[in-house]
């Protein structure tokens, strides 16, 4: 799969993200740090914990680890979530939405062993 293959499936931004890495090759080096770089499973304990400073930190450090990599989708996710955080406790349950975050991000981790240059 090339890069631009990749941005496409995932809803990203090939554009944006080719032009901050100064190209393609620098993009595929930040995808493959991509999933060591972030921790999903610290935003999962906090909700589930209902530890919302916790979560709203986790979400926040997320959504700009995703805006940076160009992946939109990814990020607007994550930018919904962060903002339903932002009132503690959040007005609503915010299990459906990390839901959605978690099939994002599995959907982006699960294509970057497939990208080459």
């Amino acid at each position: 799969m090339t890069v631009k293959e990749f941005y496409a499936a995932i809803g990203g931004n090939y554009d944006e993200a080719v032009r901050r890495f100064s190209g393609e090759a620098l993009t595929v080096r930040f995808l493959g740090k991509f999933e060591g770089a972030v921790d999903f499973g610290s935003l999962e304990k906090s909700i589930a914990d209902e530890n919302w400073e916790a979560a709203f930190a986790a979400a926040h450090t997320l959504k700009g680890v995703s805006l940076n990599m160009a992946f939109a989708r990814l990020s607007a996710c994550l930018s919904e979530l962060t903002d339903m955080l932002r009132t503690r406790p959040p007005a609503d349950d915010p299990r459906p939405l990390l839901g959605r975050v978690m099939d994002e991000y599995r959907l982006v981790v699960s294509l970057i062993p497939e990208v080459r240059l």
